[in-house]
Parts: structure tokens; sequence; C-alpha cells
């Protein structure tokens, strides 16, 4: 029956959730979200973007220069503390959600990602090769897996970050698990500007005057060089160099000097077979895109997973705090007995046995009930800590927290749609579904670069 009741809270406050983030992202960006432009991806339903992006700028100039990201923010929201009243952190479902999203370090971690993406795209648009972006699932809330404490954080990576779609492959004892991004080489298109200016003074001693009429031949050599390369995306690239020098001699054997001499160099050069067009040349740009996709999808699924821990641990709280009450409830019950059988047996109307079974009767309640609180305490910690970025505040360190929801009978209500369009819907909603669209078209362009790279160069 809990996990029954469970279910429905679920269902019920991870809607009303995604309607409120769709509703505020779209506030802040100013405009509907956008999704995927592709077909074949399930949209998402908003951009991630605007909650953690790095500054732009319109300097053409800005693109060579380093972004810095903004320090994390590591103090707690000011709505936590609105929330202690008389010493105690009155808390629902509703306001854990929302506490959560302001102060969950596993959000904070996922945003991270979207920068990383936006970076990867700037290097791949200069020619450069594709980092790739961790876009797993962050899931170290203690607490928050199914099955209790510590069940929450099976990830591998930093933070408990599970491995994502969006990353580049590695190998394993010499076996390559991942060909993504293979193809014949990228040129950079960034130009490439070079400058020499030289200025040399050369005097050498002479054991026979005959050649150059001078005990010490001076030679004096100036040079002023430059030069501009870069590749495009057809797979072409241009050069222009302009060379010039001047030297001068003391030898009145040598009529030219000064002697002067300047020339300039314009090449050009187009891939025809290997290496040729857009797509081989393109492709890190292209595939940098769609993991900027993956990690925008890759936040809307942490934020998923961190509501649904956070309903774990809220519910257990929930259970643990009813619990409490009711061993309250029955040690009080069984110290009535145990009074009450006191005063019997000074009438004498029950053995002494009786009296000592009703004195162990609140032995072993007494028990429970501190297993009850140990219990208790210990899901108030966690709650805590999945709703606080630190536990330093006094305040925190303090209060109780006291649930105010409650569970209740919900009525099952039949489904009127069937099983065949509930997983269709469930193809279509699901996250981690989305990323694996979006990474099985990189996975084509890779494929598109690799037959291209076996044509010869030409």
């Amino acid at each position: 029956m809990k996990q029954r009741l469970r279910g429905a809270f679920t269902i019920r406050y991870i809607a009303a959730l995604l309607l409120f983030v769709s509703s505020a992202m779209a506030q802040q960006v100013g405009e509907s979200p956008q999704a995927p432009s592709n077909d074949s991806i399930a949209p998402a339903k908003a951009d991630y973007s605007a909650i953690f992006s790095l500054p732009n700028s319109h300097n053409p100039l800005s693109a060579y220069s380093p972004s810095n990201a903004p320090e994390p923010q590591l103090t707690n929201s000011p709505d936590l503390n609105q929330l202690v009243h008389e010493g105690k952190l009155e808390l629902s479902l509703k306001d854990a959600i929302r506490l959560a999203l302001e102060n969950n370090l596993d959000i904070a971690i996922a945003r991270y990602n979207l920068p990383i993406a936006d970076m990867d795209i700037l290097r791949t648009k200069a020619g450069g090769v594709f980092r790739g972006v961790n876009a797993g699932v962050v899931q170290g809330t203690p607490g928050g897996g199914v099955g209790g404490f510590g069940t929450g954080a099976p990830g591998a990576g930093a933070g408990g970050t599970t491995a994502g779609a969006g990353g580049a492959g590695a190998g394993a004892s010499g076996l390559v698990q991942s060909t993504l991004g293979v193809g014949s080489d990228v040129s950079s298109y960034d130009p490439t500007v070079t400058a020499s200016v030289g200025a040399e003074h050369q005097t050498t001693a002479l054991a026979n005057q005959r050649n150059y009429g001078v005990p010490l031949l001076q030679l004096n050599t100036g040079q002023a060089n430059f030069g501009v390369t870069q590749g495009f995306a057809t797979g072409s690239s241009i050069s222009f160099e302009f060379n010039n020098n001047r030297q001068t001699t003391n030898s009145p054997f040598f009529n030219l000097s000064p002697a002067l001499g300047s020339m300039y160099r314009f090449s050009f050069q187009q891939q025809l077979l290997s290496g040729f067009g857009f797509g081989p040349n393109l492709r890190y740009l292209r595939i940098a895109k769609n993991n900027r996709k993956i990690s925008n999808i890759a936040f809307k699924d942490q934020v998923m997973a961190t509501v649904t821990q956070i309903e774990n641990i809220y519910w257990d709280l929930v259970n643990a705090y009813e619990q409490s009450q009711v061993n309250e409830q029955s040690l009080a019950f069984a110290q009535r007995s145990w009074e009450n059988a006191k005063k019997q047996l000074q009438l004498e109307s029950i053995p002494s046995m009786d009296v000592m079974k009703a004195e162990a009767e609140v032995s072993r309640r007494d028990q429970e009930l501190t297993v009850a609180r140990t219990s208790l305490q210990l899901q108030e910690l966690l709650m805590k800590n999945a709703l606080t970025k630190s536990l330093d505040d006094p305040v925190l360190e303090s209060v109780s927290v006291v649930p105010t929801d409650t569970l209740q009978s919900a009525q099952i209500v039949p489904l009127n749609q069937s099983v065949q369009e509930l997983i269709q819907q469930a193809l279509h909603d699901r996250p981690e579904l989305a990323e694996s669209d979006v990474d099985l078209i990189n996975r084509q362009i890779s494929r598109r670069a690799a037959r291209n790279a076996l044509l010869p160069s030409l």
C-alpha cells in the first residue's frame, strides 16, 4: 500500500514539476522552448541553457579570449530559513521539491555540463576535435535510491555521474570501444598569420684580399616576411606569403650594394576525393552541436532523477515520523497498563506475574520508540542534506524536520489508454531514449566520414 501511494504522489508531483520548470525556463529565455530540428529526436520540453550559460559577446576577438565560469554558490537559499517556525522545519513535498531545485548539489553538478558543451562547439568551429560531454545522471544524494540509505549513488564518475551518450569513447586493453569522430584530418578554420622581421650584422676576417678586396668583410642583412594560411570546410585551403630582404657589404667588388630581393607566393589547394565536402570537414562541429542537445536533454533527466530521489527521501521521512508517533502512543498505552496492573496487584486481583509481563512490555515498547526516533533523526539528516548546499548553518543543525503531507488513500482511476499507447508515449517522452536518438545521428555522421576516408587522396 505504501509503494502504491508513493507512485500516485510521484506521478502527480512530477507532472506539476515539469510544467513548472517548462514555464520558468520559457520566461527566462524570453521565447517558447525550442526542440531539436530532427524529427526522429524526441523534443525537449525546455531549453535549460538559460539556467547556466557563459556570457556571449559580439566582439569577433572574444573567441580568442578566455571565458571564466562563475564560481559555484555554496550558500543556502533564503527560502529555507523562512520555513523554520518555533525550532521546527515545517516541510511539505512541494517545498521539498522547490528547495531541491534551488540547492541540491546533484543539479548544480549537472549545470556545468551545459557550458562545457558550448566550449566544445566553440572548439570545433575552429576545426578542433570535440572532447565530448559527460551527459550521465548524477545520483549522489544519500538516501534517495530505491532501497534506503546508500543506494542512490551508483555512478562511476565525479559526484556519482553515470556514463552518458555525449562523451567520447574510450578503449580498454587495446580494444576500441567507440569510433565516434573518425575520418580524414580536419584543417584549422582559424587564419594563421605569421610575420617576422630580422636584422643581422656579420664581420669575417679574410687572410686573402684578392676575392673581396678588404681585410674584414662586413655583411648587413635585413628581412621582413609576412604570411597567412587558412582552411575551409569544403576541404580547401589557401596560403599567401610575402618575403623581402636587403643586403649591403663593404666589398668594392660587389656592384649591387645594397641588394634588394622581394617575392610573393599564393597557393590554393582543394581535396577532390578523401576530405572533400562539408560532411567530413564539419563532422566535429555537427557532433558537438548534437552533444549540446544531449546535454540539454540530460539536464531534464537530471531534474526528474533528483525529484524522484527527493520524493523517496520525503516519504521515508513521513513513514519514520508517523512510526515514531505510533510508538510514542504505544509506549504510553503500555505504561498505563502497567500502572493499572500494579493497582490490581495491590487489590490482590491479579498475580504478580502479570505485573512483570506489563513491565517487560513497557521496556520492549520503549526500545522500539528509541529505534524509531533514531531512524527519524537519520531521515531528517538525509532530508537536510538533500535540500541544502551547506549544513554549517547553525539554525539548520538544531531544528527538526516535520513533514506536513501525510500518506492518504488514493482512488485508483482506470486509464483510458491502451498498453500500446502507453508504450508509444514512454518511447516519446523518456529522455534517455531521446539521448540515444541524437547519439545515433552522431554515429551515422562518423560512419559517413569513415567511408569518405577510405577514398584515395587527390
